[in-house]
């Protein structure tokens, strides 16, 4: 996800963290890219993703879906998906 240098990873967390409360179970941040070559004040955050239900295996259909969401969520927030 590529956004502003001054946003809070915890602020993009939360808000993949309600995209679906039922399959999401974790969300972390693995790496943060920092460099000119993003543009002026922009960082670059790769997230981590838990997806897993109590009651089934997931589908790739399913977790395709969630992906989805996702990435409709972040660039709504005015973020790039990379």
């Amino acid at each position: 996800v590529l956004m502003p240098r001054q946003t809070s990873v915890g602020e993009v967390i939360k808000k993949i963290s309600q995209i679906d409360r039922e399959l999401i179970v974790n969300v972390r941040a693995i790496d943060i890219f920092e460099d000119k070559s993003l543009g002026e004040d922009k960082k670059s955050i790769t997230f981590r993703v838990l997806l897993q239900s109590p009651e089934r295996t997931l589908t790739d259909a399913e977790m395709k879906q969630v992906q989805e969401k996702i990435s409709d969520a972040v660039k709504k927030s005015g973020f790039s998906v990379r």
